[in-house]
């Protein structure tokens, strides 16, 4: 079996045994499970031979290459206050507006994860000024002038969505230095890309969508900068901006809502409130708890353990800012 079929078969099996879990949930489980395993399909088809294909995929280099390399991999403390953590810059994927690969499939924001957590951590890395800014500028490179108002008042997901598929699927893969088939709005390798190129900062990829849980809370204590962006296996195939790290777990920003266990308290809904360890560092939701109103932030600060973290594979890949490169 290649690793396409493989990598798309197990996200079928995936996308199936999350639809079990949810089936309570009744259309959460519906929509988000037609979501997931869509996707799912779509990579199987549209799939490569990765591991063969990404002889210069952006991967982190090894900790002798840098200014610790006598230094023992971090225990977990992360240069981010999680108490004192910047919630301006979180954003709700389930607001989005429906975006269309270059292929032409429509993709509504409940499928827009990954472009919505890298654009939360580009927020946290540079200002939402220095972001627009930045934008118009790369947008005006390709020859694309959408007008100085749509740059300032644009969604700034949206503008991510359009930047990504300024590019075509072969000039995706010029950059990246091999062929893909896979879209690249749900890549870990483009999600480095734009790191680079909207904070001026060196990105690295550590980990793959299709890797097990047992190198997770690895990767996720060895991001050098957040936020990072941070891959996991809830809805069958997910993706969360990592904000901090702790000695017991990690801090993400949820775009989809509040993790439950089996399915999400989604944004913009009201419903039964997540452990209550979850708001530990969210106060406004803490308030909230029971969930009796309606939020677009419920998945903002929110706290996972490390037994939750390999439960649902947070950080299987992760794509982030290097820490010995400058924001530009």
């Amino acid at each position: 079996m290649t690793n396409a079929v493989h990598s798309g078969a197990q996200r079928l099996q995936e996308g199936a045994g999350n639809a079990a879990a949810v089936a309570t949930t009744g259309i959460e489980a519906g929509e988000s499970w037609i979501d997931s395993s869509t996707d799912a399909i779509w990579d199987w088809l549209h799939g490569e031979e990765e591991q063969a294909a990404r002889g210069s995929r952006r991967q982190p280099r090894s900790r002798q290459d840098k200014n610790n390399d006598n230094q023992a991999p971090r225990s977990g403390q992360s240069p981010v206050d999680p108490q004192v953590c910047e919630e301006d810059f979180y954003l709700d994927q389930r607001d989005n507006e429906s975006g269309t690969t270059t292929e032409g499939r429509n993709c509504s924001g409940n499928i827009q994860c990954t472009p919505t957590s890298t654009t939360m951590a580009l927020l946290g890395l540079i200002s939402e000024s220095e972001f627009r800014a930045k934008a118009q500028t790369l947008f005006l490179e390709r020859g694309v002038d959408n007008g100085t108002p749509w740059f300032q008042e644009e969604a700034p997901e949206t503008i991510v969505w359009d930047y990504i598929y300024a590019r075509s699927v072969d000039e995706w893969s010029a950059v990246l230095g091999w062929q893909i088939r896979q879209e690249p709005h749900k890549m870990a390798d483009c999600q480095a890309v734009l790191i680079e190129e909207f904070s001026g900062a060196s990105a690295s990829v550590r980990g793959t969508w299709d890797a097990g849980v047992a190198s997770c809370q690895d990767n996720l204590q060895q991001i050098e900068r957040f936020p990072a962006v941070a891959g996991t296996n809830m809805l069958g195939g997910h993706t969360v901006t990592v904000v901090s790290i702790e000695s017991d777990g990690v801090v993400v920003h949820d775009p989809y809502g509040a993790w439950l266990g089996a399915s999400h308290l989604k944004n913009g809904e009201t419903g039964q409130a997540p452990p209550e360890h979850r708001w530990r560092h969210n106060s406004a939701l803490v308030s909230s708890h029971g969930a009796a109103e309606t939020r677009s932030d419920w998945g903002a600060s929110n706290f996972f353990t490390w037994a939750e973290v390999a439960e649902v594979g947070v950080g299987k890949w992760i794509a982030g800012a290097d820490e010995s490169s400058d924001i530009a």
